[in-house]
């Protein structure tokens, strides 16, 4: 990753297999690859405080979450779709 220019995205998928192993690269190890992103560096589907025992991880994974939006952009997606009825609250 040194020798070319920074990537936009960097999405890192673990394999949480359940136990510490010589060698293996830690969540933090993998955190620090992904936050040389320009614009999204993430984990994705996996909880770094329990790697690698997030068993979890297996659903999330075949279901991402998407990140997180901000409020305005949230209530503008909602409000683009006839199909939902948005009444937000102050």
């Amino acid at each position: 990753m040194d020798a070319t220019d920074r990537y936009d995205e960097i999405r890192v998928l673990l394999c949480n297999h359940g136990t510490e192993s010589i060698g293996l690269a830690s969540a933090e190890d993998w955190q620090r690859t992904a936050a040389r992103a320009r614009k999204i560096g993430v984990l994705t589907g996996t909880e770094a405080s329990v790697y690698p025992r997030d068993f979890a991880s297996l659903v999330r994974t075949l279901c991402p979450l998407p990140l997180p939006l901000a409020a305005e952009d949230a209530a503008a997606a909602l409000n683009a779709h006839d199909e939902i009825i948005w009444h937000p609250t102050n």
